[in-house]
Parts: structure tokens; C-alpha cells; sequence
């Protein structure tokens, strides 16, 4: 784990010695941040990033979004969500901190308003209805993914055989199973292939 000093020292000496600061540098340091177990430092970042100018930039809104969410402090991340732009990383971004700090039903809502949804954001959705034992929704939600014609991540597939063997739902698990055969072998010819 990083020691909270770290992100603020490497930030100063950037400051410094290194490049001018940019749009590139606060995401890297509010992701430090995020992972400290105090916020102090991420909201001195965060002040730091209105002085420069920053915080309208997506990825740095984004970042912020992150950074309050993963300290569960899910009102001023939903306020940074409501000041600006979003694209789908940014609503995905919210899903996931009301996903691990707020009620599902919050987070479920939030998903159904998101104009676009994306596979990360699937995964977060599907991964905690199967930690939460909600294993129906779980398959649910992935029939919603097939419909929508995307293509499911590793960590979706192991949710969903989770929730398929939680439910002894033996036909599922077989149709999973045999989609999860046939993409590793059509991606080993693809790589054979290349070579």
C-alpha cells in the first residue's frame, strides 16, 4: 500500500524538476489517492486540480469521481458526477462506487438511466448481485448483455457460472460453458494463426 506521503512528495517535485503539469498528470495522482486509506491527500489533490485549471477535463472529473468513491463518500462523488460532462467511463465510474458503498437498488438504478452502457460496466453490476446472493438478477442482467450484442469478459463468465451453479441451473451452466470452449478455441486458431 502506498504511504500517504508518496503521491504528495512525487507530486511536489514534479512541481519542481519535472515537466509543466497537465491534464495527464492528475489522473495518475488521484488514482494514487484513491488507494491511500485517508482522503486528506486526494482532496488536496483535488484542490490542487481546480488551482490549475483542471477539473473540467473529463478524465480528471472521472479521476475525482473515483477518488470520493472509493472512500465511500458517494454524495460528492455524485456531485462531481452532476457538475459536468459524462461520457460512459464516467457514469461506469459511478455504478461501480454505488455498487461497492451504496444499496444495489441505487446502483441497479443508476445503470438502467446510463445512455450507454459498456462491458465494465456490466461486470460491476453482475459481479456484486452474485457477491450479494442475488444470483436470478445476476443471470438477468447478463441475458440484457446478450440482447445488447456484447461480447462477455472473463469476470462476467465467472459470475455468471457462480450464479449457475448457486442455482443448480444445470442448462445454463452447460450453454456458458460450451460459449466459453468455443471462444478460447476460435482465439488459439486466431493466435496459431498469426504466428
Amino acid at each position: 500500500m502506498l504511504q500517504p506521503q508518496i503521491p504528495s512528495k512525487l507530486y511536489n517535485q514534479m512541481q519542481k524538476q519535472g515537466p509543466p503539469l497537465d491534464k495527464y498528470t492528475f489522473p495518475f495522482l488521484l488514482k494514487a489517492c484513491s488507494t491511500l486509506p485517508s482522503l486528506h491527500k486526494g482532496q488536496e489533490t483535488h484542490c490542487q486540480v481546480i488551482k490549475h485549471g483542471f477539473h473540467t477535463d473529463i478524465f480528471v472529473q472521472n479521476s475525482l469521481i473515483n477518488l470520493y468513491g472509493s472512500n465511500a463518500d458517494i454524495k460528492t462523488a455524485t456531485r462531481i458526477f452532476d457538475m459536468f460532462e459524462r461520457d460512459v467511463a464516467t457514469w461506469t465510474t459511478l455504478v461501480t462506487c454505488y455498487v461497492n458503498f451504496a444499496s444495489i437498488e441505487s446502483a441497479r438504478q443508476l445503470f438502467d438511466d446510463m445512455p450507454m452502457r459498456n462491458i465494465i460496466s456490466f461486470s460491476a453490476m453482475i459481479a456484486d448481485y452474485v457477491r450479494r446472493d442475488l444470483f436470478k438478477e445476476a443471470l438477468r442482467l447478463f441475458h440484457d448483455l446478450q440482447i445488447a450484442k456484447m461480447e462477455p469478459n472473463g469476470s462476467i463468465l465467472v459470475s455468471v457460472l457462480c450464479a449457475c451453479a448457486s442455482l443448480g441451473d444445470l442448462d445454463s451452466g452447460r450453454w456458458i460453458h460450451s460459449y466459453i470452449m468455443r471462444k478460447i478455441r476460435t482465439n488459439l486458431i486466431v493466435e496459431l494463426l498469426l504466428l
